[in-house]
């Protein structure tokens, strides 16, 4: 299998005062290549020899109105392209399932635009976006069920189509505060409206619209000017995909370190999953074939304790060093 990509940049950016703006083009060039060599019969009509070229705008402005405020907007022209294995009519046969590829499979294209605004204080800085991206002609994989006379019955197969539309109009908004110069506390949330057309069987369509959030916390601080203290939170409300769903789900982690004996030693401790909730459950909506699949964000609750023990002037050359950082 071979995958050659080449692209070529060409930008352009321009002054007006407070108002910035720049301007691009992205040329994109990209081969895709696979050979079945090693088959027993003929399988030149599985092969894959294909050729993309892309042209790709971009326009960036930013515009300062004060010391305190900035207002910015972008677009930009975004693809998508098939896999190789995806475009290849060959059948891939597992335990129980099938997979095929779509040889006439095209690229996908992205229109994204934002706009936002944001206000930095003494203390800390805050900002708000909206943003909007649709894809046409997406790149969409159905999971149905066939006959297969491999397994004698009907079992799950998927394949790639070039019908799909979807798209995400949302909101974004992000809150920075350094109340004191050893702590920071960072708040961001999301909330998207969330769309999707994509056909399922001939004749067979399945749409529909929702409302995806999250809300994530990041804090550190020091405590007795020795421990450092540190919290990540992160909750994911239902989030719907393309005939599917994802159960709401919370993250926290959590730990502590401290240089002792003037720098010699250090200690830490680390809580990965605090309440061990980073679970994924995914359930299908499709009305042909209902599944449901758990894992996990991170594999396992964790906690971890370390020790580090510096000798000779190891630790004199890490105090210098954080000497002229603080500075």
């Amino acid at each position: 299998m071979k995958d050659n990509e080449i692209e070529q940049y060409i930008t352009l950016r321009r002054m007006f005062g407070p108002l910035n703006v720049k301007a691009g083009v992205r040329l994109a060039e990209n081969w895709k290549m696979l050979n079945y060599y090693d088959m027993p019969v003929e399988t030149d009509a599985y092969d894959v020899d294909r050729f993309f070229f892309n042209v790709l705008p971009s326009l960036h402005v930013n515009y300062k109105l004060n010391k305190q405020h900035n207002l910015n907007m972008s677009y930009s022209y975004r693809f998508g392209r098939p896999g190789a294995s995806s475009m290849s009519s060959f059948q891939r046969i597992k335990m129980e399932s099938f997979s095929y590829g779509n040889p006439d499979l095209t690229v996908s294209h992205y229109h994204y635009v934002t706009l936002g605004w944001s206000y930095f204080f003494q203390k800390g800085s805050a900002s708000l976006s909206a943003y909007h991206w649709k894809q046409k002609d997406g790149i969409t994989q159905i999971d149905d069920v066939a006959f297969h006379p491999y397994f004698g019955r009907i079992v799950e197969t998927s394949y790639y189509i070039n019908d799909g539309v979807i798209s995400n109009t949302g909101l974004q908004f992000s809150f920075m505060l350094r109340p004191t110069s050893t702590t920071t506390v960072n708040l961001g949330a999301s909330l998207t409206d969330y769309y999707y057309d994509v056909p399922i069987r001939p004749g067979i369509r399945s749409t529909e619209e929702s409302l995806n959030y999250s809300i994530r916390l990041n804090a550190t601080t020091k405590l007795w000017k020795v421990v450092n203290v540190y919290l990540t939170a992160f909750y994911k409300g239902k989030q719907h995909n393309v005939m599917s769903y994802c159960e709401p789900m919370f993250l926290v982690n959590a730990g502590l370190s401290a240089d002792l004996l003037n720098d010699r030693l250090s200690l830490f401790l680390d809580v990965s999953d605090l309440f061990n909730s980073s679970d994924f459950n995914i359930r299908s909506t499709n009305i042909f074939l209902d599944t449901y699949s758990k894992s996990q964000f991170l594999t396992m609750r964790a906690i971890t304790v370390g020790a580090t023990w510096r000798f000779g002037k190891t630790a004199l050359s890490n105090k210098a060093q954080q000497g002229s950082k603080d500075n």
